[in-house]
């Protein structure tokens, strides 16, 4: 009977043991109801919770943006980890879309609603979070924004809200904020103290370590971080945030999964501008250009191009041969760098890129189109070489974090090997009954006709009609 019991006694253990889900690089969109980390542990009581959610107005017109920042009440309870919306107060529903300014944030989908909720990237210690929220245009009543606060794995607290901010039609400009000032200020703030606090955090998180799931790891283990930094910042500029916290479109297709891209360009929200990035590895005396296109071909469309080191030059194509029309139209911020045969250009577009009678409104779906090629001077471009240029595989908003698809060639490649098919195989077939097997199969009929002759006859017309 002990002997009995002693052996149940293991199973018992292990059937009463719950599973543990720790989500170190970001929510999940199964937790957009809840808010809650899979911890297996009860939250804290949000009426002790050192955090806090600080609005930079209670009041807001529809359509308008205001600033938001996940904070702590002065003591060192910096949170790792954290999710964020905001919910109406009558139905509790998600509403409006969030726009990120700090490199520790990622957009999350929440009910196929783009850029509803916001979870972090790392989870490293973190101070303060700073990000703007937009009401949506046909939208007035009260809204409350929502977070969930990771101090580590056993302190959490869920759902802490914020105070009520009333969306109303307003003629007041008092409510309407600044874009430029608040985004000026979160890198400074939040870099510099995220690396220092990994080290200091990092000593505990063992011993919460085995009494989870190794799915927790990216949160507790202190030898994970390290080597997901030192990745994060050998990687160049261009691949950080792809998907998260910018859109981006590379050449070849997939090189974005791997890093590894000959060409590529990446594009967000600003304000009431656009930042776009672009890069070439074998950049010297040459160029990369991004295309807007109502449809995947390029012509009749304005492109703009990286590949003067003191601006960014506008084209008209209409064809083979870019148009240049300006070396200004509105771009600021533009900055150009050439190391180890790599270029990479950084500039703020104004969502109406125009110059003379050319122009588009980047508030409108367009078509990306990625290309390069070599640059003769200043204001003339060669057309792209072969293999050099890329068309997403459909109309996107530029407004809205997305992956650009790649348009599939797979018609290209099928009419390519139809060719073969037909002049390679059919019709040196067809030539062949006809010199070779016209007097060896004389007399021989099918269907009225010399068997040679019936066959000479398939082969053609499938010839034909795979061409």
């Amino acid at each position: 009977m002990a002997r009995s019991a002693i052996f149940l006694l293991p199973l018992y253990l292990l059937s009463s043991l719950h599973p543990a889900h720790g989500y170190g690089s970001g929510a999940p969109k199964s937790q957009c109801g809840s808010l809650a980390p899979g911890h297996g542990i009860p939250a804290k009581d949000n009426s002790n919770t050192p955090y806090s959610i600080k609005l930079n107005s209670t009041q807001l017109s529809p359509g308008v943006s205001t600033e938001i920042e996940l904070t702590h009440d002065g003591s060192d309870a910096k949170f790792k980890g954290y999710m964020v919306q905001a919910r109406t107060d009558s139905d509790d529903s998600v509403i409006g879309a969030f726009e990120i300014i700090s490199d520790d944030a990622q957009y999350v989908e929440c009910g196929s609603v783009p850029q509803s909720a916001v979870t972090h990237v790392f989870s490293e210690a973190k101070e303060s979070i700073k990000m703007k929220w937009k009401a949506p245009s046909d939208f007035t009543g009260k809204v409350k924004i929502v977070a969930t606060f990771v101090k580590d794995y056993s302190n959490y607290w869920v759902q802490v809200p914020s105070e009520t901010l009333e969306v109303s039609e307003s003629t007041s400009t008092g409510i309407q904020f600044p874009t430029e000032a608040p985004s000026a200020e979160p890198e400074p703030e939040t870099e510099p103290e995220s690396e220092p606090e990994a080290e200091a955090e990092s000593e505990p998180e063992p011993e919460s370590e085995p009494e989870s799931e190794p799915e927790a790891e990216a949160e507790s283990e202190p030898e994970s971080e390290p080597g997901a930094n030192e990745r994060h910042s050998e990687m160049h500029p261009i691949y950080k945030g792809c998907g998260k916290s910018k859109s981006c479109f590379g050449i070849p297709s997939k090189c974005l999964e791997e890093n590894e891209c000959d060409f590529a360009a990446s594009w967000k929200p600003s304000g009431d501008q656009f930042e776009f990035e672009m890069y070439r590895k074998d950049g010297s005396g040459n160029y990369v250009a991004v295309g807007f296109s109502k449809d995947s071909k390029m012509g009749e469309d304005l492109v703009l191009a990286c590949a003067n080191a003191n601006s960014a030059e506008l084209y008209w194509n209409s064809g083979q041969k870019p148009t240049f029309l300006s070396a200004d139209a509105g771009i600021t911020d533009f900055k150009y760098s050439s190391e180890d045969g790599v270029i990479f250009c950084t500039m703020k577009s104004p969502s109406l890129l125009k110059s003379g009678d050319y122009s588009v409104n980047l508030n409108e779906e367009q078509t990306i189109l990625l290309a390069g090629g070599p640059r003769i001077q200043a204001g003339k471009l060669e057309y792209h070489l072969p293999g050099k240029k890329l068309a997403a595989a459909e109309p996107v908003l530029l407004s809205l974090v997305s992956s650009a698809g790649v348009k599939s060639d797979l018609l290209v490649k099928l009419h390519g090997l139809f060719m073969l098919i037909a002049w390679l195989g059919c019709a040196g077939a067809g030539m062949i009954m006809a010199r070779y097997f016209k007097q060896t199969w004389k007399g021989k009929q099918i269907m009225g006709a010399d068997r040679w002759f019936q066959a000479h006859r398939l082969f053609m017309v499938t010839a034909v009609i795979l061409s």
